[in-house]
């Protein structure tokens, strides 16, 4: 059987096979035509196998031929919001423009200074970057500066989010290859609980380094719920099968 996937000018995948053997297409399953009664629920559906929207011949197309099915297929209508967006991108009321986003808009290469370096491994401030230690403290203490918060190569830790509160500051590593930021905690466990029933709010906010003034956001004494304390929290041991507990 000769088989092929995608335009044969722009051939993603082609060959010859027995429709019976394994490792013919992606992660070296079993090759699926349609529908596949072993799918969960929510994707048994006629036509959900690992290839969809198929076609048998009982003779071998052309490149031509085969070009001309897809080129009959029809292309999936795009969505009003997206259509409203290309129209006018700088007044969308739904999707941003990020066109601009940047230094200067993306329109300026990126300053360069070559004073004030601020090295986050040297005194006070002792940085280890091995990838082990918990450097949190460290880079904490740097960025209460302005200046280039220079990170020679090394895997930094961060137990917690970092927060970047004053203008001109730049974090600069030594190499793009070898200078890492790990962060070993989700904003949910290092820096607050931050949810609406089981959905956390921070996956449409906040970011593990965040650039805004200390008015508006700053770090927390401790990884409490926001609007909420942990001395205000009662025990365990308090709680019952039904009882309530509000944080404001």
């Amino acid at each position: 059987m000769k088989w092929s996937l995608g335009r044969l000018r722009d051939i993603l995948q082609s060959g010859v096979i027995d429709i019976s053997e394994a490792g013919v297409i992606g992660d070296n399953g079993v090759f699926y035509l349609g529908n596949r009664d072993n799918l969960s629920g929510g994707f048994r559906n006629p036509g959900n196998g690992r290839v969809d929207e198929f076609a048998v011949w009982n003779r071998e197309l052309s490149p031509a031929e085969i070009n001309a099915q897809f080129d009959t297929l029809s292309l999936v209508a795009e969505h009003p919001l997206w259509t409203d967006y290309v129209a006018h991108p700088d007044t969308s009321t739904h999707l941003p423009n990020c066109s601009y986003a940047g230094y200067h808009y993306g329109e300026a290469p990126l300053p360069n200074p070559q004073t004030n370096l601020i090295d986050v491994t040297a005194a006070p401030y002792h940085a280890v970057g091995d990838g082990v230690a918990d450097d949190t403290i460290a880079l904490r203490a740097a960025l209460t500066n302005a200046g280039v918060i220079y990170f020679p190569d090394g895997t930094y830790n961060c137990s917690g989010v970092l927060f970047v509160h004053k203008d001109n500051t730049i974090l600069r590593g030594q190499s793009r290859s070898n200078t890492v930021i790990r962060f070993t905690k989700s904003l949910q466990t290092g820096y607050a609980f931050n949810s609406s029933g089981t959905s956390s709010r921070w996956s449409w906010t906040g970011g593990m380094i965040m650039f805004c003034p200390q008015s508006k956001n700053t770090y927390l004494a401790t990884t409490n719920e926001i609007g909420g304390a942990w001395s205000d929290r009662p025990t365990a041991r308090a709680f019952r099968p039904g009882s309530l507990y509000s944080s404001a």
